[in-house]
């Protein structure tokens, strides 16, 4: 590109093209050909085509009948009974945009809706990409409503193999799914890269193709979590072509010094999420930073009142969140489940059961020798399920790593101060590195590490023994073992499987692999069958033993075959096992422990509350509160929840 001087122009390319560069030679611009480039370059061109054309589409609204209506007898000849208003909008939305984000709530009948979306379609070739857990759930709805098309099953793993060994001149795929597509809010992320690359290769080859995002969660607590997600979708939809710069559109950010004050980083001050903050300190009007009283401000220059930077006029900010949902419209259709479903709210129950003394001094202890707040969270976690993981020696022996079986190892000093330990760089050069650093509180995509100084060390090589192995050279082999103990938390479990006897199905979460062991251990004890789900796969159990099966053939048992097996539990870890199944069977699920993560807990609590589930006997959640550690980590969840709610709710109300 080449022009004369023109400020608007120079800035608008800076800031919406990506892979931007000047050409001082020729003065001149180059771009890389690519989609969002080219979904820009389009706006700025006088003759070029609207790159919004195809969301115009829907807002015409005798062409968006015309498609609805079509839905609308498609799926009646299909023999779909009393579809939802909500689901022919979705899938109305998705076949004349063809690009699109459905950020719909948990139970909402996304994975249905998709499965019209590609029978409507002229496509064949098609990618369903999603988390292990949602796969399962899919390919079990696929056979469900005996699909006309079948896609090629993918997790986000084995969709960055897919991408890395695609063969040479082979087409790219004309259909892709993306399932819990929340996975892909972090651009550097490898799974990202790889579904960036694929759907801007589909777009280049394929006019017509088809892209679609599916999430309940998709930005539970950053506004910026959206750039990623249009960005596979849609690039170019957002103007800003970075997240660095999507992100100081949303936010107030101001510069601080490192903690040694060699450089400086953009600490996110507030979120411009209220016209009445100031777009300089991110305070309210009526905060003390805004002097507005000209005697007050001159008092406080004198003395009056310490003078700080802080006190400055106000300056309104813009509701860039609240517009952001605005900037959305077309491509995101958003979804609350309260709004679409005519379901009874979810009911939420707590039992809290006393520990022992014993319990009460274990804990104590535990306290007191941790070195770290995590460190003892994590074990009063383990004690509060009742077990303890312990590292048992096994008498066998093998070479020690860190030497290699020489018993020494050659260690590299700095001579003036031994203490630092220096990297293989600075050994290398002879020099110190002094890096800028963020506190872990901040966002590294704001702040990117620099070496601010080089500082010239004497390095000394030294020959000292092995600290792993004590200088033998050999290293003892020990295996993680589980101990278990009486906990009152059993009891709760024991009780709750004889509350639903009748109904012959319950759900179980645990947060740790040694919780899961046990919970599988008491089920079976009360002779019921057992559906385990966790991150080393799906396994069935009974009285006798393991059941064969593939977790699709398991995920039948505990859904649809009642007469065959009478009693059966699900038994899941929430990251592992709570995005994406159905466990409409259950009227319940029982957290008997939980992990940090709000999303995996907000997906597991909604896997019963969704269409098809007995509106008679409700939906219900149960807690179990044991030591105070199971208390703090479910009202850090509660918070989690009721922020990604906000966010859906505001997003929704700001579109509408």
């Amino acid at each position: 590109m080449k022009f004369k001087y023109y400020p608007e122009l120079i800035k608008e390319i800076k800031e919406t093209l990506g892979g931007r560069r000047y050409n001082p030679e020729s003065r001149s611009w180059s771009v890389p050909v690519n989609p969002r480039n080219i979904f820009r370059l389009n706006l700025m061109l006088k003759d070029g085509n609207n790159s919004y054309s195809r969301y115009d589409k829907l807002e015409n609204k005798d062409h968006y009948k015309q498609m609805y209506e079509r839905v609308r007898k498609y799926m009646f000849d299909r023999g779909i009974k009393k579809p939802y208003d909500h689901q022919y909008e979705l899938i109305t939305n998705a076949l004349i945009s063809h690009w699109f984000i459905w950020a719909a709530e948990m139970g909402l009948g996304k994975t249905l809706s998709a499965i019209i979306v590609m029978e409507l379609s002229d496509i064949d070739d098609w990618l369903w990409v999603g988390p292990v857990g949602p796969l399962v759930a899919a390919k079990a709805d696929f056979q469900k409503w005996r699909a006309k098309k079948e896609p090629l099953f993918l997790t986000y793993d084995g969709l960055r193999t897919l991408v890395s060994s695609w063969p040479k001149g082979k087409p790219a795929p004309r259909g892709v799914i993306f399932d819990e597509a929340s996975r892909l809010k972090n651009p550097t992320a490898k799974r990202s890269v790889a579904a960036q690359h694929l759907t801007d290769s589909m777009r280049l080859e394929h006019n017509d193709c088809i892209i679609g995002e599916l999430s309940g969660t998709p930005a539970p607590k950053d506004p910026s979590d959206w750039w990623s997600l249009c960005e596979i979708a849609c690039p170019g939809y957002i103007r800003e072509g970075h997240l660095k710069s999507f992100r100081e559109r949303l936010a107030i950010i101001e510069q601080r010094e490192t903690v040694h004050g060699a450089g400086s980083y953009g600490h996110i001050v507030s979120w411009k999420d209220d016209s009445n903050k100031c777009a300089k300190c991110g305070q309210l009007k009526e905060h003390q930073n805004h002097v507005q009283d000209a005697m007050a401000r001159f008092m406080a220059s004198m003395g009056g009142q310490k003078q700080t930077h802080e006190i400055h006029d106000f300056v309104p900010c813009k509701n860039e969140v609240a517009d952001l949902a605005r900037r959305l419209r077309g491509l995101v259709t958003v979804k609350l489940k309260k709004d679409c479903l005519d379901l009874p709210d979810l009911r939420y129950r707590t039992i809290e059961v006393k520990p022992t003394q014993a319990t009460l001094n274990a804990a104590r202890l535990i306290v007191q020798k941790s070195a770290r707040a995590i460190q003892a969270l994590t074990l009063l976690r383990e004690l509060s399920d009742g077990f303890q993981y312990t590292e048992r020696p096994t008498g066998k022996f093998s070479t020690c790593e860190c030497c290699r079986g020489n018993g020494k190892i050659i260690e590299y000093i700095n001579q003036a101060d031994p203490s630092i330990t220096l990297s293989d760089e600075e050994i290398r050069t002879g020099h110190r590195f002094v890096w800028s650093e963020c506190p872990p509180d901040d966002d590294p995509e704001i702040f990117i590490p620099t070496v601010v100084e080089k500082i010239p060390i004497q390095v000394e090589e030294v020959v000292i023994t092995c600290e792993w192995c004590g200088g033998s050279g050999q290293k003892e082999i020990c295996e993680r073992t589980t101990v278990e103990f009486a906990c009152p938390k059993d009891d709760v479990l024991v009780n709750l499987l004889d509350e639903h006897e009748d109904v012959g199905r319950f759900v179980v979460y645990g947060g740790f692999t040694g919780t899961l062991d046990k919970i599988v251990r008491i089920c079976l004890q009360q002779d019921w069958v057992v559906v385990r789900a966790d991150g080393s796969g799906w396994r069935g159990f009974d009285r006798n033993g393991q059941i064969s099966g593939k977790s699709g053939d398991l995920l039948d048992i505990f859904s649809n075959r009642q007469e065959e097996y009478k009693r059966c539990v699900f038994v899941g870890q929430p990251g592992a096992a709570g995005m994406g199944l159905t466990l409409t069977a259950s009227p319940s699920i029982f957290f008997y422990s939980n992990d940090f993560n709000g999303e995996s807990r907000q997906q597991a609590e909604h896997r019963g509350h969704r269409i098809g589930m007995d509106v008679e006997r409700g939906g219900h959640v149960i807690d179990v509160v044991h030591l105070e550690a199971d208390r703090l980590v479910i009202e850090n969840l509660k918070r989690k929840s009721n922020l990604q709610y906000m966010s859906m709710k505001g997003l929704k109300n700001a579109i509408e």
